[in-house]
């Protein structure tokens, strides 16, 4: 499979030329907004959600640990700390 990469400008310029615009904003109730793009930022006066959410799950390494893993010969990792959405570790 060939990796033909594209220039960003060329990029941008492609999915620009694949959309189109519309020349006004309209104000609309937000059950016919499905599909539509927003002209201005909508903001929150509340936090949403009104509680800690982690918005990721994963897990960080750092590239010098992993030196020589290969699927047939695994490096093993330690577990050495964590991050919760509601804050520090017990």
């Amino acid at each position: 499979m060939s990796l033909d990469l594209l220039h960003p400008h060329e990029a941008v310029e492609r999915v620009l030329s694949a959309t189109s615009s519309p020349s006004t904003a309209e104000e609309v109730a937000v059950s016919a907004a499905l599909g539509r793009v927003l002209a201005a930022d909508v903001t929150s006066r509340e936090a949403v959600p009104g509680f800690h959410n982690s918005a990721m799950d994963g897990f960080a390494v750092r590239a010098a640990d992993t030196w020589g893993a290969r699927p047939d010969r695994a490096t093993p990792l330690a577990i050495v700390d964590e991050s919760r959405a509601a804050g520090p570790r017990p």
